[in-house]
Order: structure tokens, then sequence, then C-alpha cells
């Protein structure tokens, strides 16, 4: 399935410990400095524990073609300026399933990738025991990019630790902690860095973590189900043209879009009481809602 626009599907309650109640996951600023919040976590933390030996800093930024909408990598984003130790991914290359079509032949795009295809790319990637590692992950453009591969290691059962950057390298530079640029470094002398050798991860998709077009058309008008764009009002509408084929959105799906849950100056995700209000505009409540939702 697409990450992009094609349909991520979880059971509710996990759905909202990610979204409103990840709330308590998503709330580490009070405590930015000390925190050990899996999901999300500050620059200051971040700069804290640069040292750390368990910890990789992954940059997922990808370049998006809106007419085509494809991904490529943006090495040259990271090239330019990235958080110093960062390793650079290619979410929507290796870290997708390329060449799939649907039933008309039409090309389908930012493919979920095979399980063991995954578990390869990140063994070859990290070189060390999946287990052993904290990863945290950022995007220089658009928080998509990190929270694509979150999903994907979430859904998968990647056995280490994953957090997203809140704020991504804005947010870093905004605290004025220092980048780097150019080709990276060698490894700091006198750092091991984390337990080399480790075979890959043994990942293995989580059922009701991705779901296909059946599935969704089971949904529709389905009062068991709540269907959630996540798109911006106007795409959702179909006030204006579509990259991904028609106007508008599926039927019955409620609009809850993804830029209600992020400050649009500091790219920082808000508040617990926030992001909760964004659910219930659109008539979700989280942690009381017994509907399973299936967002895109």
């Amino acid at each position: 399935m697409s990450l992009v626009h094609a349909l991520l599907a979880v059971p509710h309650a996990r759905v909202a410990r990610c979204a409103a109640n990840a709330v308590r996951r998503m709330s580490c600023r009070a405590s930015a400095a000390t925190t050990t919040c899996s999901s999300l976590v500050q620059a200051d933390w971040l700069h804290g524990h640069l040292s750390d030996e368990d910890l990789i800093i992954l940059d997922a930024t990808q370049r998006l073609d809106r007419e085509q909408n494809t991904a490529s990598p943006d090495a040259e984003a990271f090239l330019a300026c990235r958080i110093p130790g960062a390793k650079y991914v290619d979410v929507g290359g290796r870290l997708s399933e390329p060449g799939l079509r649907n039933a008309r032949g039409d090309l389908l795009h930012n493919m979920r990738p095979a399980a063991g295809a995954l578990a390869a790319e990140l063994a070859s990637l990290l070189g060390v025991r999946a287990e052993a590692v904290h990863l945290v992950l950022y995007s220089s453009r658009h928080v998509m990019w990190a929270t694509r591969l979150w999903w994907l290691l979430h859904s998968s059962g990647f056995p280490g630790r994953v957090s997203i950057l809140d704020g991504g390298v804005q947010a870093w530079r905004a605290r004025g902690y220092a980048t780097e640029s150019g080709p990276p470094p060698a490894e700091p002398e006198g750092r091991e860095g984390p337990p080399s050798g480790g075979p890959s991860p043994r990942l293995r998709w989580r059922d009701g973590a991705f779901v296909g077009k059946e599935a969704v058309l089971r949904s529709v008008g389905n009062a068991d189900v709540a269907l959630i764009d996540s798109l911006k009002p106007e795409s959702y509408s179909g006030a204006r043209p579509s990259r991904y084929g028609r106007r508008g959105h599926i039927a019955s799906a409620v609009n809850v879009p993804y830029a209600r849950v992020v400050d649009p100056a500091s790219g920082l995700f808000l508040g617990p009481r926030e992001i909760r209000s964004a659910f219930v505009a659109a008539g979700l409540r989280p942690n009381e809602d017994a509907r399973r939702w299936l967002l895109y």
C-alpha cells in the first residue's frame, strides 16, 4: 500500500495512542532535557544525548514531485545541512516497493516494501543489532517522511526504540545547535558506537496495519468503521485538482487535515489538547469511539 495516500488501518485503541493519546508520548516538552519519551523527542533532548552509544540519527528527507506524485532522494538537502552524525535513508526509494501496478495498469507510487526487504535494508544501513539501538528520525522539509519511516518500523515489529525529532532540523537550528554540511565525516575517534555485526531484524507486518482496496470498499458507510482523510480541506472537498487522481475524498470519510496537528510556524507537533480537538471537530472522540479507524 502507498504510505502517502493509500490507507493505513489500525484498531481504534492503537490509533488513539498514536494520534491523540500519543498525547502522553508527544507531550514531552515540559521535561525536554530529561525525557525518555520513545515516540517524540525534542531538540534539547537530542542535543544532550548525541554521544549516547546506542543513538543513530536518520535523515529521511525526500523531494516530492507534485505533478507525478513521486518521491526521490534529497541528498542535496542532506549534504547542505544536517544534524551532526546523521545518516541518510532513502525512504521513497530503497524503503518502498517499486514497479507495482493496479488492475488498470497504472503505476503505484510509494508502496510499502516487503518486510524482508525492509529488514535487509535496515541491516545494511545500520550495521548493528536492531534491538541495541535508539533511532531518531527527522526530515528537513515535511515531517511526513519521518513519520512514514516511523510507521514502517512501528508496524513491522522493529525491536529497537524509534523516535521522531519534533520540528526536525528547523527546531534544531532554532535552538542554536550546530549543523554539519558536506560529505559525512568519519566516526569520531574514541566512540565505538552500538555493537555491530548483528543479523537482519526479523520483521513481520502487524495484522491490520495496512489494508487494501477491498477492505476500504467494505468500510464505506459502515457504522463500525471511521474513514479518516488526512489531506488538506481543499483536497478533501475537491475544490482543487488532485494529484491522486479524482478530486474529493472516499465516500463517508471525514477530514482531519494533517496540518491541524502541526504548528505551521515552528514545525512542532501541537499539544495533546489541540490534537484531540482536531479529531473531535471531525466527530471523532479518541479513547471513547468504539469504531475501527482507517486513515489515509
